[in-house]
């Protein structure tokens, strides 16, 4: 094996080592703030009303009458072993529950992400051609606004114009209720497609159109300014200036030439957006009553369901982990300087 493989390898290994620190890091924080919150989640599942005797032998068979470090050392027990446990409230298992949410999200992410993609580098590639006019100016303002905009703020507008006032679009859900999709990928745009269901497909992409440029928009800020960035130095460079005393049309030289060596750190600024997607789609998924995983974390904080919370943030901590420690081989193998 050569030094370059071998150097290669040590690093995505003491990447994947570092992992694990830092889930048993969140995971110990998770499982000491949701004790410390006040309320029972006992008085979630029976009424306060029913009895201490109901009450107790329910806090037993949820395993709440043990000792704190028992509770906890039971939990990690079972988090690496694979076992997130069985809601409180549904007594279904985490996995199953996640199952059912995760693919919603996904497809919330992944349609967010082109917008953010389609906004940011079209708006950016444009503003740094165009830099020292009235359209470099908006741009500035515009990525600014979407950069700091609350997103669920922005989604509620979104409803009120596309919605309510011009009633084009519809407000919430991810299908007419009249309507339904077999279960095949838990993809609903995916699976309608399979089976043919094209009213329930035109429905459920209708339905994505204003949460994906809410979370889009909330990301597009960042990716606007990397590639305005990034294309407006590459017009200054040697072998742009050759090029056009060349005589290369400037749609050319603007795309060709400028953009396409400008790509590389967009898309991973693309790649390493996904945890704020994630954080963006518990606020998106509430304001647009989307059954993904953020609003499933949002009810079950309120119902103090642990087992569902600590499943929920274990699995997104290995989604962005992933993600992360993609981009970080993507990155180690093209640049040798960050694996010395």
């Amino acid at each position: 094996m050569s030094s370059k493989s071998s150097g290669l390898l040590f690093y995505i290994v003491s990447r994947i080592l570092l992992i694990i620190p830092m889930l048993l890091i969140l995971l110990t924080l998770i499982f000491i703030i949701l004790r410390v919150l006040p309320g029972d989640p006992v008085y979630f599942i029976v009424s306060p009303q029913a009895g201490e005797h109901i009450i107790e032998q329910t806090r037993h068979e949820l395993g709440l009458d043990r000792p704190i470090w028992e509770q906890y050392v039971s939990y990690l027990m079972g988090v690496f072993r694979g076992d997130l446990g069985k809601s409180y409230i549904t007594k279904d298992n985490v996995w199953s529950i996640i199952g059912r949410h995760l693919p919603i999200t996904i497809e919330l992410a992944t349609c967010g992400l082109f917008v953010a993609a389609f906004l940011g580098i079209s708006f950016g590639t444009f503003a740094a051609y165009k830099s020292k006019s009235w359209f470099g100016v908006f741009n500035t303002i515009l990525s600014t606004i979407a950069y700091t905009m609350p997103v669920f703020w922005f989604g509620m507008i979104l409803q009120i114009l596309f919605a309510i006032q011009f009633r084009v679009l519809p407000a919430t859900g991810i299908l007419d209720t009249s309507l339904s999709i077999t279960r095949i990928t838990g993809l609903p745009a995916l699976d309608a497609l399979i089976t043919g269901n094209m009213r329930a497909f035109v429905d459920h992409v209708a339905r994505l159109i204003l949460p994906s440029i809410t979370l889009g928009f909330f990301i597009s800020g960042n990716i606007n300014r990397m590639t305005h960035s990034n294309v407006l130095k590459a017009l200054n460079e040697d072998y742009v200036r050759a090029a056009r005393a060349r005589g290369i049309k400037e749609r050319v030289i603007l795309f060709k030439y400028a953009l396409k060596n400008s790509l590389i750190p967009v898309i991973t600024l693309l790649g390493m957006n996904f945890a704020r997607m994630l954080s963006g789609s518990v606020l998106t998924e509430t304001v647009f009553s989307i059954p993904g995983m953020g609003s499933l974390l949002v009810n079950s904080i309120f119902r103090r369901d642990y087992p569902l919370v600590q499943g929920i943030i274990v699995v997104y901590a290995l989604l962005i982990s992933i993600v992360t420690l993609i981009i970080d081989i993507i990155y180690a193998y093209i640049d040798p300087r960050i694996r010395l």
